[in-house]
């Protein structure tokens, strides 16, 4: 009596297909068994920007790959957003992940996403987002009057600034003039000042008087943290006057 129950030989195994020939009796039938592989997730660093700034662009080729076909045939999806008040996140016409900041908020988010296969295959993975605060501008005296024949001036430029999220002592301090940053220009132009000294670890700011001129000059003042946000710029005056002006009050 023949054997009539299929039997199944193996002709070749690859990551794309099996073919394999099917024998029932005494017909024979190749048959292809296609293999799909499903997209994997590649590790993302996550991305870090300061408060305020432009938005961001990531491309579903840094966040998933495909074995079997170009990422540009995967088709992303936002999952969630754990902090929608910080960053808004979308997926535009070009199928990218595109993520826009709400502005005056920082913060962390962390937006998970799927990517999907025409097979209907999928990975997923999720990117964190850190928005920075930048330096903000703390309640400070806004004039300081001293009598002439005074040698300096020493402003603490730790009671000026503050940072949100990073310890005060990473702030570094400039000295913007006519509205450029230049932490190296003098910061007179008013010719008040011989010189001075910024001291970045303790915040001090030395202003070295002219000896025996008088009158008022506004220093601009600016802070930047250890990511590179930097503050809104802040004045104060110095008013250096008369002797006898001041002993007439």
């Amino acid at each position: 009596m023949t054997d009539r129950r299929p039997s199944v030989l193996l002709r070749a195994v690859g990551w794309i297909a099996i073919t394999a020939l099917v024998v029932l009796g005494s017909v024979e039938l190749a048959v292809w068994f296609v293999m799909r592989s499903a997209p994997r997730a590649i590790h993302h660093p996550g991305i870090l920007v300061n408060q305020d700034d432009d938005g961001r662009f990531v491309s579903n080729y840094e966040l998933f790959d495909d074995p079997d076909q170009s990422g540009s045939q995967l088709s992303l999806r936002i999952r969630e957003n754990t902090n929608p008040a910080l960053v808004e996140a979308s997926i535009n016409e070009l199928g990218d992940l595109e993520l826009s900041l709400v502005p005056n908020s920082y913060g962390n988010a962390r937006i998970s996403l799927r990517a999907t296969d025409p097979y209907g295959l999928y990975a997923d993975t999720s990117l964190n987002v850190a928005v920075n605060g930048k330096p903000v501008v703390s309640p400070h005296p806004t004039e300081v009057v001293v009598d002439v024949g005074r040698s300096e001036v020493v402003l603490n430029l730790r009671e000026f600034f503050s940072d949100p999220d990073e310890a005060d002592s990473s702030l570094y301090f400039g000295i913007p003039r006519f509205a450029i940053w230049d932490p190296f220009a003098p910061p007179s132009s008013a010719f008040l000042f011989d010189d001075y000294d910024l001291d970045h670890n303790s915040g001090l700011l030395v202003l070295r008087l002219a000896r025996g001129r008088v009158g008022t000059d506004t220093i601009s003042l600016r802070a930047s943290d250890s990511n590179g946000a930097d503050s809104e710029t802040t004045t104060i005056k110095v008013v250096v006057q008369p002797i006898s002006d001041h002993a007439a009050k």
